[in-house]
């Protein structure tokens, strides 16, 4: 028997994941509270499909609930996937919050799949890891081997995640049955574009979608426009975590993402060509824009086929419709 636990399992790439593993695993149980409204979403997503919710915080999660998952006979695979992620706006507002709730929430979660006696553990982690002095040009490719030690991330954000992984290596004493994704700038749906967390691109539609009916438009876009973002269809990662589960032994550290990046100006152009109307793009140079760029070093995003500019914006194009039919 093989069962399949996902923390935050009600998000994107959750719920992406746990709807592409109906056919592979004999359960399924998602652990997630459902702070960020998404339950709605992934439910309709899996329809008729029989999966368990936990609806607890994996920080709190029921001596009853934690019966349950022990009682599983055969292979656990854990897939730890909830944090409190946002945008660069609310997480250089919140720097200390973003710390604390994400390295309680990681060690709560790797306990728990030790506690399960769980067979592969996957952590999806983040290209913020990255040492901040290689993410300063829309040219600079990132590398595990080069760049993630000595350790300098420029958020509390990337600290957090990279501890995370060091409390997972360490509580499994560097065991060939866990791993880390480092994820590039995830994009897809279901999203969050209604809240302060809301990420760039969801971010970006709901301001589009929002403006007054007076023309020229105005949109509105954080920063200078040139900083960039290395961006990744939520349905390859979910690829990438399948695949890396298909394998005897996991490698210890990979990284998911496009070896180039797309321009915060660029993603606001795709947009404005899904339009009608007059449009003019403002750039608010008071706002920060986080790291300028960064990628995938070559060959170094194994885990699943190269992904092109074409990918890109057909997701980009998926998400403004996706937001445009569900915004009142």
């Amino acid at each position: 028997m093989k069962h399949l636990v996902v923390t935050g399992g009600l998000g994107m790439l959750g719920s992406n994941l746990v709807n592409a593993s109906f056919s592979r695993f004999d359960s399924i149980t998602v652990i997630d509270s459902n702070i960020r409204g998404m339950k709605d979403y992934a439910i309709n997503l899996w329809g008729e499909n029989k999966y368990d919710l936990i609806e607890e915080d994996v920080r709190e999660i029921s001596k009853d609930n934690v019966d349950k998952l022990l009682s599983k006979h055969g292979d656990i695979y854990f897939v730890h996937l909830a944090d409190v992620v946002a945008g660069i706006g609310y997480v250089f507002n919140n720097q200390f919050s973003i710390l604390e709730e994400n390295t309680s929430i990681d060690i709560a979660a790797f306990k728990l799949s030790k506690m399960i006696d769980a067979s592969k553990v996957l952590y999806a982690s983040t290209a913020c890891v990255f040492n901040q002095a290689s993410q300063r040009s829309l040219d600079a490719k990132v590398s595990i081997s080069k760049d993630l030690f000595p350790a300098n991330p420029e958020s509390t954000y990337g600290w957090a995640k990279l501890f995370g992984e060091l409390a997972l290596f360490n509580l499994y004493d560097e065991a060939d049955n866990v791993g880390v994704i480092y994820f590039h700038n995830l994009i897809g749906t279901p999203c969050d574009f209604w809240s302060e967390r809301s990420q760039m691109l969801p971010s970006i539609v709901n301001r589009l979608l929002s403006l007054p009916d007076d023309e020229p438009k105005v949109l509105t876009v954080w920063g200078s426009g040139k900083q960039g973002r290395a961006l990744v269809p939520v349905q390859l990662a979910v690829e990438s975590i399948l695949n890396t589960l298909s394998l005897e032994k996991i490698q210890k550290r990979n990284q998911v993402g496009p070896e180039f990046c797309t321009s915060i100006r660029e993603v606001a152009e795709i947009l404005l060509s899904k339009t009608d109307g007059k449009y003019v793009l403002d750039f608010d140079l008071t706002k920060p824009e986080g790291d300028i760029g960064r990628s995938v070093a070559a060959g170094e995003s194994r885990l699943v086929a190269k992904i092109t500019m074409d990918d890109i914006r057909q997701v980009i194009g998926d998400v403004y419709l996706w937001v445009k039919e569900r915004k009142v």
